[in-house]
């Protein structure tokens, strides 16, 4: 499980869904709040959310690794820093 964990999150197509998920669903909260939909306009926060949180998990979930692999000398003077 960690394997694939470390895989979804070193590959581009994570950081490439959460970015077009804020920015995608932001615009279309935007639009459909202009044009009165506010069915749409739900959906698109929904999807804007979703969309930052897999942003902010990704970033997360990398700078875990990427500790991870320090070396204990590493990772004191990354601490001391």
């Amino acid at each position: 499980m960690k394997e694939v964990l470390e895989t979804l999150v070193e590959t581009r197509t994570a950081e490439v869904a959460g970015n077009w998920g804020t920015f995608g669903g932001s615009i279309a909260a935007v639009l459909a709040w202009i044009g009165s939909q506010d069915v749409a306009a739900g959906l698109g926060v929904i999807i804007g959310v979703a969309g930052l949180a897999l942003s902010f998990w990704r970033v997360r979930f990398a700078a875990r690794i990427e500790r991870a692999k320090l070396t204990p000398e590493q990772r004191a003077t990354f601490e001391q820093s």
